[in-house]
């Protein structure tokens, strides 16, 4: 943590910023505003800014909210080189899809990715094994250097010799689907 964030042990008046609320819940910034959108965690706004209390976190944390709030959210992690690629790829999605998470990681940590998020589907440029066999749903984008791809949704695998974007938000789609 950086030395402007607060602990896990902060007062419950304190206000947090919306990452130290993330950190607080060990969950990520995007859901973390997802959850103060939808009004499942209380926040203020000062500015463009959000601003939550660390008793109203433990609150909603007593009650169980976030668990039935994220339940029909789907997680995409999208770890795939180059960084650039990654990034665009993650914000297009975010930006068709609001309501799913998705969340930008190192290729070179997704396994603890994984783990952390416990993703419905993961975006990799390489083989992983992690994926194939802890993520319901993934897409490997070229795996022989072209514009080919293979998906593979709840299991079934499918080789496809030219992936969209469009093909890409039909596989989320599909992926959504399959969560909920």
């Amino acid at each position: 943590m950086g030395k402007d964030q607060t602990s896990v042990t902060a007062k419950p008046q304190e206000l947090l910023t919306l990452a130290e609320a993330a950190e607080y819940l060990r969950v990520h910034r995007r859901t973390m505003s997802r959850l103060l959108r939808q009004r499942v965690v209380p926040g203020t706004k000062i500015g463009r800014q959000w601003r939550v209390r660390v008793a109203d976190l433990d609150a909603v944390l007593a009650e169980g909210a976030i668990q039935q709030s994220s339940g029909g959210q789907p997680v995409v992690l999208v770890a795939n080189d180059p960084p650039l690629a990654r990034e665009a790829i993650a914000r297009a999605l975010h930006e068709v899809r609001p309501d799913i998470d998705t969340i930008a990681v190192d290729p070179a940590a997704l396994a603890a990715n994984i783990a952390r998020y416990r993703p419905d589907a993961a975006i990799c440029s390489e083989r992983n094994v992690a994926v194939e066999a802890t993520v319901p749903s993934w897409v490997l984008l070229s795996p022989d250097e072209d514009t080919a791809a293979i998906t593979s949704v709840v299991g079934r695998r499918r080789k496809m010799p030219h992936l969209s974007f469009a093909d890409l938000v039909a596989f989320v789609d599909q992926t959504a689907r399959a969560a909920s």
